[in-house]
């Protein structure tokens, strides 16, 4: 997690929005994407931070929208250089991986203190693993 949280922090050290969009979007593909998940990127990372966010469908649904567009706000400030409006995006995006970190370090602890797991990459496969099957659960409901 050392990796994860140095990524997040050093986002507060940067004054190019861009930059702090970028960086706060690989903070959340540490956390819920693996290394084979190279196909439909920001669809897979948008409906796990949903469903792992959301506490009901209509929560779910507006978190989903807002990373799928902090995902095209980074992709076009990344590969286009176009950085319209993303001051304002930028402080939604460091609020929501705010919350997510947060909430991810409270049941990675968890996890520790019952020793279900003997190391982070363990925890986050496992968490990748179950939040597939809620995407695949709610696909039909939420997300179309």
């Amino acid at each position: 997690m050392k990796d994860i949280i140095d990524q997040y922090t050093y986002t507060f050290k940067l004054y190019n929005d861009g930059k702090i969009i970028e960086n706060l979007i690989t903070v959340l593909e540490m956390l819920f994407l693996n290394k084979n998940d190279s196909k439909y990127k920001k669809e897979s990372l948008s409906k796990r931070v949903s469903v792992f966010l959301g506490n009901d469908d209509a929560e779910t649904k507006n978190i989903y929208l807002k990373v799928k567009e902090f995902y095209k706000i980074r992709s076009d400030s990344t590969h286009e250089g176009k950085i319209s409006n993303i001051e304002l995006e930028t402080n939604d995006t460091k609020e929501l991986v705010r919350k997510t970190l947060l909430k991810y370090l409270m049941e990675v602890e968890n996890s520790c203190n019952n020793n279900e797991f003997s190391s982070f990459k363990q925890y986050k496969n496992k968490k990748i693993s179950n939040l597939k099957k809620t995407v695949s659960e709610k696909d039909s409901i939420i997300f179309q």
